[in-house]
């Protein structure tokens, strides 16, 4: 054990516990986790006073060593999703460095582990998109076809979606015009006589766009202390809010005296 620790320098530990924190934060996981978690890494290497401050865009982590040596490293976010999985992998990890320290070649080949985890292929994540729409209408009311419309519905979101995220495209519009297509083809299907319930067919599909995460984490964040991250979420969760209302309102607006409804 003690030649494990001899082995890793200051540097790799700081870049080890940030790849770590970088996971958990990439996939879900909440502000005082990463920080805790991070803060756990130092203390079982035996640096003491280390300093964390996490935002969801953004980590800085920074210590200062026995000589007097400050060192630091900035971590930004561009992209986040929600793989509870991968929260889970990297919250193992960070218990078996904090009870084993093992080498720094060790932590990178386990965090290349987690990233490499699989994910659910396209066609069942595109299926859960179709679930969700026709569970939600018809738990808020409607008929079996207007269920089955929201499913088409919700299924027209996925393909939307999963295209403006591979080009990296800004939440706010990516919600924009997944709603717009979620609308859009309700106002089809009701033209087309193949759903009745059009207001409850969109408010079913939409349901796969509502950001309950960001809305509780940031409730969450907010009980815990971290004012700024919960202020941080709670304006990305009503900026979504206002673009799904728009890409929805848009399409009424534009289509709805076109197709009827």
């Amino acid at each position: 054990m003690a030649e494990e620790r001899s082995d890793m320098s200051r540097d790799q530990l700081l870049n080890s516990a940030a790849d770590i924190a970088v996971l958990l934060l990439e996939n879900g996981g909440e502000i005082y986790r990463v920080e805790d978690s991070v803060q756990r890494i130092f203390r079982a290497y035996g640096v003491a006073g280390c300093q964390v401050f996490v935002i969801p865009s953004l980590i800085i982590i920074s210590f200062t060593d026995g000589e007097g040596h400050s060192h630091s490293q900035i971590r930004r976010m561009s992209a986040q999703s929600t793989d509870l999985s991968r929260v889970g992998a990297a919250n193992d990890l960070c218990r078996r460095v904090c009870r084993d320290c093992p080498s720094y070649g060790q932590i990178q080949r386990d965090l290349e582990a987690c990233r490499r985890l699989p994910v659910w292929p396209l066609w069942a994540q595109a299926l859960a998109c179709g679930l969700v729409g026709f569970s939600f209408t018809f738990i808020f009311g409607g008929n079996w076809w207007g269920s089955v419309g929201a499913s088409l519905c919700g299924l027209a979101i996925f393909p939307v979606r999963h295209m403006m995220i591979r080009l990296r495209t800004n939440t706010f519009f990516v919600h924009l015009a997944a709603s717009f297509a979620a609308a859009v083809t309700a106002l089809l299907l009701r033209f087309w006589g193949l759903g009745q319930n059009l207001d409850l067919m969109i408010i079913g599909a939409l349901m796969n766009l509502v950001p309950g995460l960001a809305l509780t984490s940031f409730m969450r964040d907010i009980i815990a202390g971290d004012l700024l991250a919960g202020i941080i979420r709670f304006i990305e969760s009503f900026l979504i809010g206002a673009a799904i209302a728009l890409g929805s309102g848009f399409a009424l607006t534009l289509l709805r005296p076109v197709l009827g409804g």
